[in-house]
């Protein structure tokens, strides 16, 4: 019975620790082959989000603040080191190509420039994943928090009032579901 307590109490040190780690560092990206930056930064604004974008294939440099206001936005945040986030690019690009200019797509990498990325880095990896619309970087804790953008990639859509009409989370998204969240952004259905 002795025995059976000890790998208990093992136990509950091992998933205590856990909670203990998860709390100081955050959630893990999914699917990343490298370290997770913490997902919310200490000191970090907490107003409305100004997302820097770099000149980048069709990406412009410029200032985009979100949430957007009185436009329908496809929203994409990632790291550059996740095996999803790679994956995540060709349905992005296959909805961008069938959805009007009057809806704006943006990617936004929760990397931070000049710490743990070089703007450059993130030009060619936007080239090798045929980014056809802005790529920035830089979110407000905030922005994360309402939307609950806890992991990457996380595709989110939102309609020109700012609330979403696709946010699953975390995970790859197919195109047809891109497509039908701007739809319903239109339509004024929220999710």
């Amino acid at each position: 019975m002795k025995r059976r307590e000890a790998i208990a109490g093992i136990a509950s040190v091992g998933t205590l620790g856990s909670g203990i780690a998860l709390l100081q560092n955050g959630f893990p990206s999914i699917g990343g082959d490298g370290d997770s930056e913490d997902v919310y930064l200490e000191g970090e604004d907490t107003g409305p989000s100004e997302i820097q974008t770099i000149d980048a294939g069709a990406s412009e440099v410029g200032t985009q603040v979100l949430p957007p206001e009185g436009k329908i936005s496809v929203l994409n945040f990632f790291v550059t080191y996740c095996g999803y986030c790679k994956r995540q690019m060709e349905p992005l690009g296959a909805a961008r190509e069938r959805i009007d200019d009057d809806v704006r797509f943006l990617s936004v990498t929760t990397q931070s420039i000049g710490k743990t990325l070089e703007e450059e880095e993130l030009r060619q990896w936007w080239d090798d994943y045929d980014g056809a619309w802005d790529v920035g970087h830089g979110s407000s804790r905030s922005f994360r928090q309402d939307y609950n953008i806890v992991g990457t990639p996380t595709t989110i859509v939102l309609d020109a009032d700012g609330k979403a009409t696709l946010n699953e989370g975390a995970g790859i998204i197919g195109d047809g579901e891109i497509i039908d969240a701007v739809k319903s952004a239109r339509d004024g259905d929220s999710a």
